[in-house]
Formats: structure tokens, sequence, C-alpha cells
């Protein structure tokens, strides 16, 4: 959904996906890079079936919203479960604690609401379903 005033520039910010790849994320909707140039870079949103989109400039710098609106509404516990998940990443690739370990201390630190808590997996569903770490 585009903002009610588009002169304004979003707070955008980024994560780490699974793949090592920088994701894109603003007012809640999490974005994909799809390409770039030398100038522009276009994201394009997560979700599949979305076809709503960003420009930013070469020092990631908002340009503007695609004529495509998201045809979905945001999803914060994604977002927080997402954050959390960065958080263990970057634990492991430090430090000789077990996984496990490191997922149930970062879970722990999080403080996810009640609705993300409900759908975050547990270390041992994570690591069954190599979801995404192990």
């Amino acid at each position: 959904m585009l903002p009610f005033d588009s002169n304004e520039t979003p707070t955008i910010s980024f994560l780490i996906s699974n793949k090592k790849k920088r994701l894109l994320v603003i007012d809640g909707y999490i974005y994909q890079q799809n390409k770039f140039t030398a100038k522009v870079s276009y994201w394009i949103c997560e979700v599949k079936w979305c076809t709503a989109g960003v420009h930013l400039n070469s020092k990631d710098q908002f340009l503007k919203y695609t004529e495509t609106t998201h045809t979905h509404l945001p999803v914060p516990e994604r977002l927080e479960i997402r954050q959390m998940l960065t958080s263990v990443k970057t634990r492991v690739d430090r430090e000789t604690v077990a996984i496990g370990q490191i997922y149930n201390d970062e879970l722990a630190k999080a403080n996810l609401s009640r609705a993300a808590l409900a759908i975050v997996p547990t270390a041992r569903e994570a690591s069954k379903c190599k979801l995404f770490l192990f």
C-alpha cells in the first residue's frame, strides 16, 4: 500500500536472507532485490503473488514506489521472526556454543509478540525441517 503522504520518505532498513542476500524492509513489508543498474536498484515484494515494488538509488536511498500497490497486509510477526533469526545467524557464525542453545537464547531475548511466538518454530522444529539455520 502506498503511504498516505507520498511525498514523505519512508524509513528503510535491511535484513539478511537465508541465502545471505539483503532484504529491504519498509513499513512492515519485506522486499527482495530484483535487479540493479549503476544508478538504481529495483526491489519487489517477497510475497510471490504481490507485484508491489520500490526503487532505491545506488546509496540505498528511497526514490519511489512502483505503480502497483501491495495485494496483502504486512505481517509484522514475520518481520519480528526474521530479525530474531538474523541475530541467531550472526551468533552462530561468531560463537562455538550449540546452535540450539543460541536459538533458545535469542528467542528469549527477542521479546516477540504473542502472535509471533505462536508461529515461530522451536529449535527442534527448525532443525528437523531445515527451515532457517540447520
